[in-house]
Parts: structure tokens; C-alpha cells; sequence
């Protein structure tokens, strides 16, 4: 059966195993374009601290005149900003809590295009253009 999400001329990804006793608890996401279903950032914050780290897993993302900005989907409440999202490799994002406060009702992540500056309203108002689940590993 064909792999719908890889193209023929990818490689296959790579698997690393890393031993649970290594990684602290920690809140994971991988962040998936919406249309290709590419992974293309990576996120994760230690269950007791208020920094985020983002890694872009694709270098050619690039968002002239506006900006990329990160949303947390709460169950039955409304997305709510997490901040801007760096045009760099990798960014430390500070969370207004710590990371089980402000992830622990949280299944989903997503990254929506905003102006300049981030959304002007306090909530989305460009598209979607990346999500994906929010973790909880431990």
C-alpha cells in the first residue's frame, strides 16, 4: 500500500529511541502542514516550565510582510494565542504559565497566518496553516 504521507523521492523518516528515563515529562507536538500533511515544526515544554521550545523542521517556510502565529485549541473554549512564531531553526518560546496550565486542556496546536505583528483581534483571523496534537509524555 502506498504511504500517503511521503512522496516517492523522501526518504524514510528516522526512528530514534530514546529511553523514557532520558526524556522528563514533557508535553510534545508535531506541527503538520495542512495540505501535505509534511511535518514542518516541532514543539515541546517540560510539564513545569514556561518556555516552549519551537524547531522548524522545514528551512523554507517563509512568511514576508506577516507573521506566523501560535494557537492553543482548549476544549470548549476559544484559541488562544501563544505567541509568534520566529523565523528561525529554533526559538524558546515563554508561555504566560507553566506549560501544564497552559497545555494541560489543550489537544491541539496550530499556527495560523497573521499580519504583521500577530492577529489584531486576540483571536485567529488569517487561515490555518499547520496543526497537530498536543502530547502529553509521561
Amino acid at each position: 500500500m502506498q504511504d500517503l504521507y511521503r512522496t516517492t523521492n523522501e526518504p524514510p523518516p528516522q526512528i530514534v529511541r530514546v529511553p523514557a528515563e532520558v526524556v522528563p515529562p514533557s508535553y510534545i507536538v508535531v506541527l503538520a502542514d495542512l495540505k501535505t500533511r509534511k511535518p514542518v515544526m516541532m514543539l515541546s515544554a517540560m510539564r513545569n516550565s514556561d518556555q516552549m521550545l519551537v524547531k522548524r523542521l522545514d528551512a523554507s517556510i517563509v512568511v514576508p510582510d506577516k507573521s506566523l502565529e501560535l494557537w492553543a485549541l482548549p476544549t470548549g473554549q476559544p484559541p488562544k494565542s501563544l505567541g509568534l512564531v520566529a523565523m528561525e531553526d529554533k526559538q524558546m518560546l515563554k508561555l504566560s504559565a507553566v506549560a501544564d496550565e497552559s497545555l494541560g486542556a489543550t489537544p491541539v496546536l496550530a499556527v495560523s497566518l497573521e499580519p504583521r505583528g500577530g492577529s489584531p483581534t486576540g483571536s485567529p483571523t488569517g487561515p490555518v496553516l499547520y496543526s497537530g496534537p498536543c502530547i502529553m509524555y509521561w
